[in-house]
């Protein structure tokens, strides 16, 4: 064997973390939201209730400034606006016992719908190999989790209560208004071209700054939880100072990227603002002299200046959402990622369960490399007896937590096969051949639960007397049935 067990996650400076930072992979922002709505799919007659609903609710937005017009021309004409205000009151009592059955509904869709990806992601995430975790670093796949989910919600969340009524109101209020008075109509047209010309042009430009953010976001929450991680030994060699140094670094680091960002938006902000005061004055005044001139009523003005405000309270709507998407789409995206992770390590399709004989290993010119580097096991070959102890002996780094990695198929060999009692350790299904394996790691984890879950874990089934023997055996009983509530 040669120096093998190089460390898998190795230390280094915020500066050099920096210099390594790569963006997420740039799957396009709308894939991003179609897989994203897609995932709704579980239930999707729920789903599609939830969107005729939220149609239902933007036509009765779009109904109420017409209604409101007709009721002015009404009494400017000295006819009974009774009818139109009926109809209103109506119309708008649907509206608010839709808005609040459509919140509640969606809100608890989305709960669900978050809880559900999160055990997806952790299930897949507890299935990949321990190089997937050393490469990635635990800090950041539970931040990849957590925060995938929760822009997955607010996105489903933000889809289900208003985007829908959105894009339905503005949809047909084009027609509505054109019919009534196309100047008009034009103008606000042209300040929802407005909307969309300044989105684009701030998504582009911030694009590539987004996803060096989450990259940012990404070492930062690998940082703390490498470090966490690892109380014990940052407390032995005296490196809180250092550590929360280097962290401070990090997030600087990450306020330089998301600074730019969020000018660019703000900026949007400033600008989308300013076309809407302007399209608002703008209605008024052509109103004004359309009215002079005996070509639009009262009351057809008083429907476009609510149709030019509900126009922009829905592009507002629709602006803000995708400023959302755009800054999670990173998040979303590096969620994506773990989900169609595979596994290099995988059963056959026809493994069956190992078979426990006598228990002799063989390693039959067994080699694995650690990448493209020099670090690995080359040509193993030995036989481990049945019923003896053999000791694998050498410096750090020579193999040694590898070779035995290998027997449990943590990881697979480049070339070469292990065999138990003759048998392929890659012909037999995984769970049965690590049930087979007893492990006592070099260092004691423990699980942040009670006594007897932790030695449940490599025997769930065991009984109150088995835990008793197996501590005896450990020397560990009379320490245990000292504490309070013993092994509980």
């Amino acid at each position: 064997m040669s120096p093998l067990d190089a460390p898998e996650v190795a230390e280094a400076s915020p500066d050099a973390a920096a210099a390594n930072i790569r963006p997420a992979a740039t799957m396009p922002l709308s894939r991003v939201y179609v897989r994203a709505i897609t995932m709704l799919g579980q239930e999707r007659g729920l789903a599609i209730g939830l969107g005729f609903a939220n149609a239902a609710i933007g036509l009765v937005q779009l109904a109420e400034p017409i209604l409101f017009g007709f009721i002015v021309d009404a009494l400017a004409r000295g006819q009974s606006p009774w009818t139109a205000i009926g109809l209103w009151a109506v119309i708008g009592l649907f509206g608010i016992l839709a808005s609040v059955v459509v919140a509640v509904t969606a809100d608890r869709f989305a709960h669900r719908q978050r809880l559900s990806a999160m055990s997806s992601a952790f299930e897949r995430a507890i299935t990949l190999p321990i190089s997937y975790h050393a490469e990635r670093g635990t800090g950041a796949l539970i931040r990849t989790i957590v925060e995938g989910t929760s822009s997955l919600f607010a996105t489903w969340l933000s889809f289900l209560r208003e985007q829908c009524s959105a894009v339905v109101a503005i949809a047909f209020m084009v027609p509505v208004a054109l019919w009534m008075e196309w100047r008009l109509a034009l103008m606000l047209l042209a300040l929802a071209a407005i909307y969309c010309i300044f989105n684009m042009m701030v998504i582009e430009k911030t694009s590539g700054g987004q996803s060096e953010v989450e990259a940012y976001h990404m070492q930062v929450s690998g940082r703390v939880g490498d470090t966490l991680t690892n109380v014990p030994i940052v407390q032995s060699y005296s490196r809180l100072h250092r550590e929360a140094q280097d962290l401070k670094a990090l997030m600087e680091n990450l306020l330089q990227a998301q600074y730019p960002v969020l000018t660019w938006w703000g900026v949007l902000t400033v600008l989308t603002r300013a076309t809407s005061t302007i399209t608002m004055v703008a209605v008024f005044a052509v109103g004004t002299y359309l009215i002079s001139i005996d070509q639009a009523t009262v009351g057809e003005i008083v429907s476009f200046v609510g149709f030019a405000g509900l126009l922009i309270a829905k592009l507002d709507v629709l602006s803000g959402f995708i400023t959302r998407v755009f800054m999670q789409a990173p998040t979303m995206r590096t969620f994506f990622e773990l989900v169609d992770a595979s596994s290099p390590i995988l059963e056959k399709a026809n493994a069956k369960p190992i078979r426990i004989a006598r228990g002799e290993v063989r390693y039959e010119d067994v080699t694995f490399r650690y990448g493209d580097g020099p670090d690995g096991v080359f040509d193993l070959s030995f036989t481990v007896p049945a019923g003896s102890t053999t000791a694998l002996v050498g410096p750090t780094g020579s193999g040694k937590t590898t070779t035995l990695a290998l027997l449990q198929r943590l990881r697979e060999p480049d070339h070469g096969r292990i065999l138990i009692d003759g048998q392929p350790v890659d012909d037999v299904t995984l769970v049965s051949l690590r049930e087979a394996l007893a492990v006592v790691f070099q260092d004691a984890g423990l699980f942040n639960r009670s006594i007897s879950e932790n030695l449940r874990i490599g025997s769930p089934s065991a009984t109150a007397a088995e835990l008793r023997a197996a501590a005896q055996q450990a020397q560990a009983l009379d320490f245990i049935e000292k504490k309070p509530g013993a092994f509980d």
